[in-house]
């Protein structure tokens, strides 16, 4: 077996630059075996050769030469097995932000491809949705639809109490349904959806009700509302079932012209005795 390496040896050995083994050199965690007096080349054996290695696989794993350093030079197993684990506990915080970041991209895809991809605009259908939570922005009767109430949601959603929920990039209304009946837009709530529930509570904090929903679309702040389809459907309820209108964006220039989804709440029907 050879006993020691010049430098380039070891960098044609390891596919490593000589730069580096320089660097390593520099800041003391591994210097050459022998340096000739004359001519100044650089002369490494065959452990130091493994080091070298070592540590380019655990620059690998993303720990950084002053801690690679400190655990071997010290010889000490427990301080690099240490710091292999912290490393792991913080791959897997990275994994599932990640994950989460995924799950997000492909649920915004799912939401520009929302309206092709569950049918045409003018036929209700009717679908099943899981429980949803919402943070809402009250709109006072009489206040315009569109713009005050959400300057006051992004403020809201910004602030101390509410900047750290993970919000989905949709909003919409909450509707009152009487009012949407007699064929005027009545808006009780603007709102963005949260991904998960929400840790806390509060008044601007709601939960929409997993069930059946109605569903049919319109442009909400540009065409006349739906009002009859709505009401035939409905003809047999006697009372005022939830209603949501989710804005679906189509352009990023006029947001007064996009699609809205209409879901309003099917009732459920009571068990016969």
């Amino acid at each position: 077996m050879q006993e020691l390496y010049y430098i380039g040896e070891v960098s044609e050995l390891l596919n490593i630059s000589t730069q580096t083994l320089r660097y390593y050199d520099k800041i003391g965690i591994v210097q050459p075996a022998y340096v000739d007096p004359n001519t100044g080349y650089r002369k490494y054996t065959y452990d130091q050769v493994s080091y070298v290695d070592r540590i380019r696989y655990l620059q690998g794993l993303e720990l950084n030469l002053q801690e690679i350093s400190e655990a071997i030079q010290g010889n000490d197993v427990g301080r690099l097995t240490s710091m292999l684990k912290q490393k792991a506990e913080q791959t897997k915080e990275e994994l599932a932000a990640l994950r989460s970041r995924l799950e997000d991209l492909n649920w915004y895809v799912e939401y520009y491809g929302h309206i092709k991809n569950t049918g045409f605009p003018e036929l209700p259908f009717r679908t099943t949705e899981p429980a949803r939570y919402i943070l809402a922005e009250p709109i006072p009767e009489g206040e315009a639809v569109y713009g005050y109430a959400g300057h006051r949601l992004i403020r809201r959603e910004n602030s101390n109490a509410f900047r750290k929920l993970k919000l989905l990039r949709q909003v919409g209304y909450l509707l009152d349904y009487p009012s949407f009946l007699e064929g005027r837009l009545r808006p009780t709530h603007y709102f963005t959806y949260l991904k998960e529930k929400p840790p806390m509570e509060s008044k601007y904090l709601l939960e929409i009700p997993a069930g059946d929903y109605f569903c049919l679309r319109t442009k909400l702040l540009q065409d006349p509302l739906p009002s009859e389809t709505v009401r035939r459907y409905f003809s047999s309820v006697q009372t005022s079932p939830l209603m949501i209108a989710n804005e679906y964006e189509d352009n990023f220039l006029d947001f007064k012209t996009c699609v809205y989804e209409l879901q309003v709440a099917i009732p459920q029907m009571k068990d016969e005795p």
